[in-house]
Parts: C-alpha cells; structure tokens; sequence
C-alpha cells in the first residue's frame, strides 16, 4: 500500500509541475529547493485524499504479511545459527578423531614394545627359574628368623610396657596417700613431689628437730607417724631418709663436718621410725648429704634454715626391666 501511494503521489508531482509550468514562467522556478518546499506543501493538503482513495491493498493484509515476513527471517536466521554450530562440531569432531587416531597408534606401538619386553623377561624367569627358587627358600628362612626375633622383642617390650605401667600406677597410689596424710601440713612447709620413677616428701628443720639440731621433738615424731603409717602398710616400699644441712656446725656437739652432722640427722629419724613406730629396718636407708646440695645461701639465718631439711625419698618396688 506504501508503495502505490508514493507512486500516486510521484505522478501526481508531475502533473502538477506541468500544470504549473504551464501558467507560469519556468524561470520562476529555476530555485529546485523552491519548488520543492511549494511541492511539500501541496502534497501534505493532497496526501490525505490520496491516502482515502488508494485502497489497492488493505491495512490488516500488509501487517499480516509483513509480520509473517518477519517470522520468517527470524526462523531463518535460528536454522543459520544451527548450521553454523553444526558446522563447527562437525570440525571439532574431526579434529578430536584424529587425535584419537595418533593417540591409538602410539599406544599400540608402546603395547607392542612392553609385550617384547615382558617375552624377554619371562625368557629370563625360565632361564633363572632355579636360582629363583634357591634365593626363595633362604629369604623365607630368614623372614622366619626375623619373626621368631620380633616376636621375642615383643615380648620383651610387652614386659617393660607393664613394668612401665606398675611402675607409675606405684607412684601415684604412693604420691596420693602420701598427699592424704601430709595435706594439713602444706602450710608449714612440707611439700611432696613426684618423678618417674620415685616420690619426694620434703620435711622442714624446725618441724622435725628441735633447736640443737639432732633431738627429734614431739611435734616431729607427730609428723614421722603419718609417714610411719603408711610404710608400716606398705613393707614393698623402699625408702631413703636423706638429711641435709647448712655450713655452720653446732657448738654444743661435736661432729667432724657436715656429712657427720648429716648422717646423724637422718639416723636419728630411721631409729624413730623402727624403735618407736614399728617400721620395717630393711626398708629404711639413712644417707647423709651434708652442706652440699644447698637451695637457699648459706650466708643468712634464713637460707641455712631453709638447707637444713630432711627428704624422704620413696621408691615402689617394681618388677625388673629386661
């Protein structure tokens, strides 16, 4: 419809021009951007008659067919993008095959290679088939030595585990019921450690001795039944009264040096302990240390009563270690 009226319109331009040339004189209109400003004019008064009138295709019809025009491009354009991509896997796949193909011949050659190789090998095995066997049978009599070794080295470990075990089950049952019966005299002093393989009670001067530094008092021997108790309960235990003391002797006793003074100490709370409460005399052992193992100086009032101590050192009886 778009293109008749336009056609309409062109014919009627001429007509009209010669129209116009006719009552007028062309020089008039030499100016082409004249004519064609007046010629717009006309057309656009003109248009709409010519629009009524030219019913050669109707409205509804263009539309219909344009928009079927346009469905048609639009499907076409899809089936293009598909064969474009149909195209480009079709290559891919080529591509991908040939590979492939390079792929299987080189695996191929590579099986043959390994299939001489294993040929080559198993013409060996037969050859050495023999010296095979022999080296066999020595590495089992050896494997079978290894084991029997092992097993007995188990074993062995097994032993050390559980003495390892008894041991510090021994230590803790010590460490607990020691801590029990000594636990109100932590204030004043005594303290109580534990290694791997022994227990610590550490008992200060003034709570066992008494101020010349050898007599034993009341409220030492107090001390020494809670200690006594125990070991009394206990004749598996080994115990070790180990006495320490400052540098500086008594006046009113006479003793060659420490280690004299020491050992007398240490004495002194092993004949309590057997004489008066009954411990057993094979579990005791009196050791005298003397000066020399120190933790505070020497050089004031306090240090040397703090050196001046006595440990009583427990070990559990345990089964050997082998």
């Amino acid at each position: 419809m778009k293109a008749t009226t336009w056609s309409v319109a062109a014919s009627f331009k001429v007509h009209i021009l010669g129209k116009i040339f006719y009552f007028w004189n062309l020089d008039n209109f030499r100016n082409l951007d004249l004519f064609n400003q007046l010629y717009m004019k006309f057309l656009l008064k003109i248009l709409p008659i010519l629009l009524l009138f030219s019913g050669c295709v109707k409205m509804k019809i263009y539309r219909a067919e344009k928009l079927s025009r346009e469905r048609l491009e639009a499907r076409e354009s899809v089936y293009v993008q598909e064969l474009t991509a149909r195209k480009n896997e079709s290559a891919n796949f080529s591509k991908t095959n040939g590979e492939l193909n390079r792929t299987i011949g080189t695996l191929e050659e590579k099986n043959r290679d390994l299939q001489d190789e294993v040929d080559a090998k198993l013409r060996q095995f037969g050859e050495s088939k023999g010296q095979l066997s022999d080296e066999n049978a020595r590495l089992r009599g050896q494997i079978q030595f290894l084991e029997d070794s092992l097993g007995g080295q188990n074993r062995i470990l097994q032993k050390y585990w559980s003495a390892e075990n008894a041991q510090a089950e021994a230590l803790n049952q010590v460490y607990d019921a020691l801590g029990e019966r000594f636990a109100v005299a932590f204030s004043n002093g005594v303290t109580l450690e534990k290694t791997e393989s022994e227990v610590l009670l550490t008992l200060p001067d003034p709570m066992i001795f008494q101020t010349d530094g050898i007599t034993i008092g009341a409220d030492g021997k107090t001390q020494l039944v809670r200690l006594a108790d125990h070991l009394f309960n206990n004749p598996a235990l080994t115990v070790e009264i180990q006495a320490f003391t400052d540098n500086t002797l008594p006046t009113k006793l006479k003793f060659a040096d420490s280690w004299d003074w020491s050992l007398a100490r240490a004495m002194a709370v092993c004949r309590v302990l057997v004489r008066e409460l009954n411990v057993n005399a094979n579990q005791l052992t009196p050791v005298g240390k003397g000066e020399f193992f120190p933790v505070a100086s020497n050089d004031t009032k306090e240090g040397r009563a703090e050196n001046r101590r006595t440990v009583v050192l427990i070990k559990p009886k345990i089964p050997q270690k082998q």
